[in-house]
């Protein structure tokens, strides 16, 4: 036999603190003109190093010849252009990258590098998404300087 434990409630016994979301103003009673135009600039410069390195690395081999994981999406990508979307098997790795490939593919046809630009344009709009919560946390500065730390980010810059 075994013992037999009383259960036991510990909710009655524990306060829990309330999470309440703070009051956060508008961000567009924060941001101001001048922030705006310095976010601007910050983003030129992310875009400017982003295709910059984009450039530098176009004649890479590796970047001409797919390996390892951007062979396997790039696969992917074209068996769900060809009808291959349903597949039986369990995904081996996250499906979004490669439903997102299909698309590009769609778009602008087999080229890998116009996708490693939709994603260089996606990660300046992470720069704007870091700009609008720095200036709802805390104020316009900190945002356009959260900004611009992720734009000159060299992981970001790297894996854009």
């Amino acid at each position: 036999m075994f013992p037999v434990f009383p259960v036991i409630s510990y909710s009655r016994f524990v306060q829990r603190p309330r999470l309440n979301p703070p009051n956060l103003p508008p961000p567009s009673s924060v941001i101001t003109k001048a922030s705006l135009v310095q976010f601007t600039i910050t983003a030129v410069i992310g875009l400017s190093l982003r295709v910059l390195y984009l450039r530098q690395i176009s004649s890479d081999i590796f970047t001409r010849n797919l390996i390892i994981d951007a062979k396997f999406y790039d696969e992917w990508a074209l068996g769900l252009l060809r009808g291959a979307w349903n597949s039986k098997e369990v995904f081996h790795q996250d499906p979004l990258y490669a439903y997102f490939l299909a698309g590009c593919y769609a778009i602008f046809g087999h080229e890998p590098s116009m996708v490693r630009f939709v994603q260089a344009l996606l990660d300046v709009g992470t720069l704007g998404l870091l700009y609008v919560l720095g200036s709802m946390l805390f104020n316009a500065r900190t945002g356009v300087i959260a900004a611009l730390l992720a734009a000159l980010y060299g992981p970001m810059v790297y894996y854009c």
